[in-house]
């Protein structure tokens, strides 16, 4: 049981970190296609998200270490 329960917050851990990856590459692209065409605004907005969703998954990979560690009995 506990080890089921390990696996599953492993994958959805994992699932989490990869979805949260692309979105990450897709701001990184919009904010350089932003800095290249010069509008300061636009750029400064999107890479504070970015640097929000970085700190979320941040967050949530270290929230999840103490299920995926193996518990000692």
């Amino acid at each position: 049981m506990k080890i089921s329960r390990q696996m599953s917050l492993m994958t959805f851990t994992s699932y989490e970190g990869v979805q949260y990856f692309f979105i990450l590459v897709a701001l990184n692209v919009i904010q350089l296609g932003l800095t290249l065409s010069s509008n300061a605004d636009l750029s400064a907005h999107v890479n504070t998200i970015a640097v929000s969703k970085h700190l979320y998954v941040l967050r949530s990979i270290s929230r999840s270490i103490p299920w995926i560690l193996p518990h000692r009995e």
